[in-house]
């Protein structure tokens, strides 16, 4: 027995894979945060049925224009996909922290032109271990953006082969089993690698992808082949759903998908597919073919739209992380009352529209004479509904740009919004006094959060402006800050290191942004320190090689360098071997540039951000134990070289554990990296070390007069100060 459809073309039992391959999606990002291969099942479903409908246009005859198709194709697509962007755009600005929701916009336009994909990869999203509640709501796009390249290259690939074939009076079939089969072959080769190599990137990616859409074309072109009798066709059916099921309990998603593991839920659909046909006594097509999942599978891609931002949103809203049972139907039911009516009231209205011709009637001249009042003021050919008709190709692609209108208006309009409610934030951490919280309300009890813990990873430091293009000195992340009225400054700072000194610019600019006499510069490059600057690449080695020659040119007054690395934990600080005859070099040469060394900040063994929703700013499943000690012989050696040394610990990390929020303030922007806002906060503590043996640094960091101080040691050949 053929295993073919039926004449009208309908399979009833893809409905039903389609079914509970959403149910699938659904139920295991509700509930078990995990991959399910239902994504993979719908990716072979739409390219089997679109090269089964080309490949059987073709060899009836008719033509096929892949413009046509394809404006066919997105006029069904999008206006269910747009509104759903629409209502999760205004959704994101309204339930979303600011901080939260700051990629959806990119994420909203990059989902209404099918290229999320290629967004989420640059974001480099680990679709596996995000944590939902502060994903994205449009990630789930990465299927749909995929899914809408493939159809533009497939669309190309049949057009193209039927052409061929017509030109050199060949079988489509064949033709097409050549094409997708390289496609497969080529496509799998590649997902197995990039899966290997770099597995959230290859998540979602299209070239990685390609091989299961080719999958279900080929099986589009061989299935009027095949050949299964009843009880193969049984078996068959039985087999697909089992596995279909069971795929995401069994396998290894987290590092496997999309590669070899891919091809469980690939076959799984497959067998299904093979194995329809006429109905069986026992097999699985009175499942698949029931009433209640042909129902549901009209809403299927509906739901797939709505089920994730509503997920997202409402783990946002509650703060919690993983959902009940109770919960998780919440969710569900919630997403299937947005599913219905995103079908009822725009889906399929959209689609009567676009398939719709238009009639226009030709209104004839009412005449002036009173006489002629009692006639007809329509032409005979009106009155016989001759008419001009509008093509359905040409709603289509009204269809399709009032999508783009409204969706980019609205998307336009929600990033004013948040532009706006970002700016005001940030506005709002300058008036926050740094002298009354954070590092200087250690011991003070109950201090209110100064400002949402969801802004703090975009708490960085601003060092200055970039560097002039024609200075000689500059490297790729140079700054500066000059006096405003061109003078040439008092007394001028040079800062040089990693990603961890930029973040320290905050502290020198909250006393250098005080007295508009002083200058700032600073070098930097990511882990860029001292000891390890030629492994770090051209930039780093670069940072440090002309940030040292502008030193010896230019004699800045105060020169600041990390002088240790905290990798993790406990474990001490790692040592900058050769950092001690540097400080020499550029005393030796400038003895009147005084060299801090500063001491490097303590680290989270969690991510702030997700651990603060997760268990709260005071919660001790938050806190990391860092060292306290510093190797006294390596401090007395740049000492004796004559650096000043600084160890700001103490007050980042009180007491010897590093907490997410210290004084009220957010202290970390991420594992490693100190909030702007924080370090401004530590400006008097850098002060007390720094001003004993610098004359000029201002003794009170937060007031705006300062004078020189002759009872100072400024060759910096001192011991241990008193902070160590």
């Amino acid at each position: 027995m053929h295993s073919q459809p039926s004449k009208t073309g309908f399979i009833p039992e893809i409905q039903g894979l389609r079914t509970i391959a959403l149910i699938l999606v659904a139920t295991f990002h509700v509930w078990f945060g995990r991959v399910s291969g239902g994504v993979d099942i719908f990716l072979l479903i739409s390219a089997y049925l679109m090269t089964r409908s080309l490949t059987g246009r073709f060899e009836s005859g008719k033509t096929f224009s892949p413009g046509t198709f394809l404006v066919k194709k997105f006029a069904r697509l999008m206006p269910a996909a747009v509104a759903v962007i629409i209502l999760t755009s205004v959704a994101a600005v309204t339930v979303l922290s600011v901080m939260a929701g700051q990629n959806t916009i990119t994420d909203a336009v990059s989902s209404m032109f099918y290229v999320e994909n290629f967004n989420l990869q640059q974001q480099a999203t680990n679709y596996f271990n995000a944590n939902q509640a502060v994903a994205s709501p449009f990630q789930h796009f990465w299927s749909l953006s995929i899914q809408g390249q493939v159809f533009v290259l497939w669309a190309l690939i049949h057009a193209a082969a039927a052409s061929f074939a017509r030109r050199a009076n060949r079988r489509i079939r064949p033709i097409l089993l050549t094409v997708f089969g390289v496609i497969a072959a080529a496509s799998f080769g590649y997902s197995l690698w990039l899966t290997a190599v770099n597995q959230p990137h290859a998540y979602f990616d299209t070239g990685a992808r390609l091989w299961e859409f080719a999958a279900g074309s080929l099986l589009a072109v061989v299935q009027p082949w095949v050949r299964l009798n009843t009880a193969s066709r049984t078996i068959a059916s039985w087999l697909g759903v089992a596995a279909t099921i069971s795929c995401g309990f069994v396998l290894p998603v987290s590092s496997s998908f999309p590669g070899l593991a891919a091809l469980w839920p690939v076959t799984s659909a497959a067998l299904i597919i093979l194995a329809s046909g006429e109905p069986t006594r026992l097999g699985a097509d009175r499942l698949l073919a029931s009433t209640v999942l042909k129902t549901i599978g009209g809403y299927t891609y509906a739901l797939y739209l709505t089920h994730w931002p509503v997920l997202v949103f409402y783990l946002s809203l509650t703060g919690i992380t993983d959902l009940n049972a109770a919960e998780g139907a919440l969710v569900l039911a919630i997403s299937a009352v947005f599913a219905v009516l995103v079908v009822h009231l725009i889906e399929r209205p959209a689609a009567a529209f676009a398939a719709s011709t238009a009639r226009k009637r030709q209104a004839k001249p009412k005449t002036n004479s009173p006489s002629d009042a009692s006639i007809n003021t329509y032409d005979s050919a009106a009155v016989d509904h001759t008419s001009k008709r509008t093509a359905p190709a040409l709603r289509q692609a009204i269809t399709i740009a009032i999508c783009l209108l409204l969706g980019g208006a609205t998307v336009f309009g929600t990033g004013i919004y948040r532009d706006h409610r970002e700016a005001e934030l940030f506005a709002s951490l300058q008036s926050i006094d740094p002298a009354l919280v954070g590092a200087n309300a250690i011991n003070v009890k109950n201090v209110p959060l100064q400002s949402p813990v969801d802004i703090a990873p975009n708490d960085w430091a601003k060092p200055g402006f970039e560097c002039a293009s024609d200075d000689k000195y500059a490297s790729d992340l140079c700054y500066e800050i000059r006096p405003q009225n061109g003078s040439e400054p008092t007394h001028e700072i040079m800062m040089i290191g990693s990603s961890h000194m930029t973040q320290f610019t905050a502290l020198v600019k909250e006393t250098v942004g005080r007295h508009s006499d002083m200058a700032m510069r600073a070098q930097v490059a990511p882990g860029c320190y001292f000891h390890i600057r030629e492994n770090m690449g051209d930039d780093c080695a670069k940072a440090w090689e002309n940030g040292t020659k502008y030193i010896l040119d230019h004699k800045p007054d105060l020169v600041i360098v990390h002088a240790s690395l905290n990798m993790s934990g406990t474990n001490p600080d790692q040592k900058m071997q050769g950092l001690e005859q540097w400080v020499k070099d550029v005393r030796a040469a400038s003895p009147s540039t005084q060299v801090i060394a500063l001491r490097d900040n303590g680290r989270l063994e969690k991510e702030p951000l997700e651990c603060v929703k997760s268990h709260g700013t005071d919660a001790a499943e938050c806190e990391s134990p860092t060292n306290t000690e510093m190797d006294a012989e390596y401090v007395s050696s740049l000492t004796e070289a004559g650096a000043i040394w600084v160890d700001l610990n103490q007050w980042q990390c009180p007491d010897g554990v590093c907490r997410p929020v210290v004084g009220g303030v957010p202290v970390f922007l991420d594992t490693h990296h100190v909030t702007a806002t924080y370090t401004r906060t530590m400006a008097q503590h850098f002060a007390d070390q720094v001003a004993p043996n610098v004359s000029w640094w201002p003794i009170n960091a937060y007031e705006g007069e300062y004078v020189e101080r002759a009872d100072v040691n400024n060759d910096s050949s001192q011991d241990l100060n008193d902070a160590q």
